[in-house]
């Protein structure tokens, strides 16, 4: 077991990741007298040591600390008597990093709770191996933990604290709370998954085993589940509608002179499908795919692949938002359609090198190679183009869902369609409604740093208006998310700058305030 104590630091980095607040909050508290330790939990390089030593740094002539780092040959047995040397030197404040290690947290953690808490040590628990946590809460700390998540990192949060310029870099290096970039194509995006995700859950699921006899997950082995994991992200990152893209390079090659014609497939269509909340017939195929794979033995069925799936929910790997339909129908008008979720990996760097990855079909295929030089890059920029733009409006989407509160605010997407062919169809990127206020704002959201009246064109459509205005009340702003200068137009677009836009949502927690902040000054133009 290794030891520090607080005079052993001298400084930290000073920016400071949003679960520092928290883990602040609980040992300036006397909540431990109940019963209670922090746990700080999240996947490998997403800073829980740093904002343990952060706190020790800038507290350290207010508190006493006591800094644990737990070995693989530690056991509770070791973690007790430094406890008891804390008590001894009246510190009250006692960080017990990569506690996961230890064999027998599960069995053997009621005592950091019912004893060493309530005699005044506020004890913060941290580890990679996020899942043992949930096994020892469940188990030995049932009711006793507040737990805090640190493997989701936000936009707002990279370019705090990391300095990410724009949405871009954060599409392409995001996800993990480290300056180098340790993800940086599809091979190290895969190798970050065998140690921080397979690894996490395959032995979190050798911990199951030993209190449940449910799973027939225990006999897998660890190289079965790397092969699992990365067939999972894969789906999860988005399936690839090469049938649609086919038909796209097929007709630049047959039906054009130049090879540098409008890529439409590439900007108008799904070329990424998505997996949404009734997957009954996704996890069958899952199923069908891992049990191809020459690596796999152990048969696997869909209700193994929905474990693994809850897995890295509570792992905040993958997550979901909503989508609401509305469909003109000659007998009845528009009618709603009941809200579903879209899942989806929401790592961003493990995702854009997947989506990369699958462009591999493309390199492949005879169309595409029938092209020109500057054709095949042509091509490959739309697509690239494509992933990055769709990838916006996720991220867009999600943190504006995360940073408000679901009592007072609904965010989803919104298409309306018509149930006969040949109809003009919309959609509105992101819709926030305001519960209190029984208000709505709506939005487009555009990689690109061109302003043009065409991508405004399905937020003004009356018709459009009228089935939202039935649904969510009066619509307050209508704004274009974009990568340039905000603005207003002549009919009261507004024109925002996505990155400030995040921030400022992040900031103020509330719509309209965020609105009235970004929109207050700005220019007109035509």
């Amino acid at each position: 077991m290794k030891k520090s104590v607080s005079s052993d630091l001298k400084s930290y980095p000073k920016e400071k990741r949003n679960a520092y607040a928290k883990v602040l909050d609980f040992i300036d508290s006397d909540r431990c007298y109940d019963g209670t330790v922090c746990v700080l939990y999240g996947m490998c390089k997403t800073g829980n040591t740093t904002i343990m030593k952060q706190i020790m740094a800038n507290n350290k002539s207010k508190y006493s600390f006591m800094f644990l780092e737990a070995e693989k040959k530690d056991t509770m047995e070791d973690v007790y008597p430094c406890l008891d040397e804390a008590v001894q030197n009246n510190i009250d404040r006692v960080f017990i990093d990569e506690i996961t290690n230890v064999p027998d947290l599960i069995d053997n953690s009621a005592v950091l709770a019912d004893i060493y808490a309530k005699e005044g040590i506020r004890i913060v628990l941290a580890g990679t191996d996020s899942l043992s946590f949930v096994f020892a809460e469940n188990h030995d700390l049932f009711g006793r933990t507040e737990n805090i998540s640190t493997t989701y990192i936000s936009f707002e949060e990279h370019c705090r604290v990391l300095g990410t310029k724009d949405m871009d870099e954060y599409i392409r290096y995001g996800g993990l709370m480290k300056k180098d970039h340790i993800i940086h194509d599809h091979q190290s995006a895969c190798q970050y998954l065998d140690y921080a995700v397979s690894g996490n859950i395959f032995r979190s699921i050798q911990q199951l085993a030993k209190y449940s006899n449910d799973t027939e997950l225990s006999e897998v082995t660890f190289s079965e589940m790397r092969i699992v994991i990365e067939k999972m992200v894969e789906k999860y990152s988005g399936v690839l509608n090469t049938s649609l893209l086919n038909e796209e390079l097929k007709k630049i090659v047959l039906s054009y002179q130049t090879d540098k014609c409008e890529f439409k497939g590439s900007e108008d269509a799904e070329i990424f499908e998505k997996i949404r909340a009734d997957k009954t017939d996704t996890f069958k195929e899952f199923a069908e795919a891992i049990n191809a794979d020459t690596g796999i033995i152990h048969k696997f069925n869909d209700a193994m692949v929905s474990i693994l799936e809850t897995e890295l929910i509570r792992l905040n790997f993958i997550s979901a938002t909503n989508e609401q339909e509305f469909v003109y129908d000659e007998t009845f008008g528009w009618r709603s359609s009941p809200v579903h979720k879209n899942y989806y990996l929401i790592q961003p760097a493990v995702k854009y090198y997947h989506l990369q990855k699958s462009l591999d079909f493309v390199r492949s295929n005879e169309y595409y190679n029938g092209l020109s030089e500057a054709g095949k890059q042509f091509v490959m920029d739309k697509l690239d183009s494509k992933i990055k733009g769709e990838m916006t409006k996720q991220i867009v989407v999600f943190e504006t869902f995360k940073a408000l509160s679901s009592n007072d605010y609904f965010v989803c997407k919104v298409s309306f369609s018509y149930s006969e062919p040949n109809k003009e169809k919309g959609e509105y990127d992101m819709l926030v409604y305001d519960k209190k206020e029984n208000s709505y704002s709506i939005f487009e959201i555009s990689r690109t740093d061109k302003p043009y009246e065409e991508q405004y064109r399905h937020l003004i459509n009356e018709k459009f208006k009228g089935v939202a205005d039935h649904k969510y009340g009066k619509r307050e702003n209508v704004s274009v998310l974009y990568n340039g200068k905000s603005f207003k137009t002549m009919s009261d677009v507004l024109y925002l700058n996505i990155t400030d836009f995040v921030k400022e949502i992040a900031h103020c927690k509330n719509v309209k305030t965020a609105m009235q902040d970004l929109s207050a000054n700005l220019p007109i133009k035509c």
